[in-house]
């Protein structure tokens, strides 16, 4: 196996928790963590939605205590077309999911590790990636470009 996402449960294989949808990945991963001797879970998570992102933390919490660290490397990519046929909708949810998910996760993660931190536990780490289209662009796919940022 190999990625960004690969490489962080290598060096992290205490614990995995996934907050996704495809049934066949999760549990291929959940085997080779375990093969690691680590710990894995999946949660499905709609990362449009406050309270299911809430939710999602609460039963993380519930289930393992405590968050260390969250890594974002999710996103959508939508249907390759002209700039100028892309409607408003199509940014709104590009942006929506891959912009402001993934600050709303880092904000409910954040919390808990500063929470903790005020209670003498300092330690958490926010890691998110990107996507070569936040330097090169994306033709035909430019709101995922811009939602990738620099």
């Amino acid at each position: 196996m190999a990625g960004w996402g690969w490489a962080w449960r290598e060096r992290c294989p205490t614990l995995d928790v996934r907050w996704q949808s495809g049934a066949a990945m999760v549990k291929k991963n959940d085997q080779a963590i375990e093969l690691l001797g680590g710990k894995a879970k999946a949660y499905q998570v709609d990362i449009l939605d406050k309270a299911s992102i809430n939710a999602g933390f609460a039963a993380t919490l519930n289930d393992f205590g405590r968050v260390d660290g969250m890594f974002a490397n999710g996103g959508v990519i939508g249907e390759m077309k002209s700039f100028v046929e892309r409607s408003e909708q199509e940014w709104d949810a590009m942006l929506g999911a891959n912009l402001h998910g993934v600050r709303r996760c880092f904000q409910v993660a954040a919390k808990h590790m500063i929470d903790r931190a005020k209670a003498g536990d300092a330690f958490g780490l926010l890691v998110v990636t990107s996507s070569v289209a936040a330097i090169e662009g994306a033709a035909f796919n430019e709101h995922y470009g811009a939602s990738k940022g620099r």
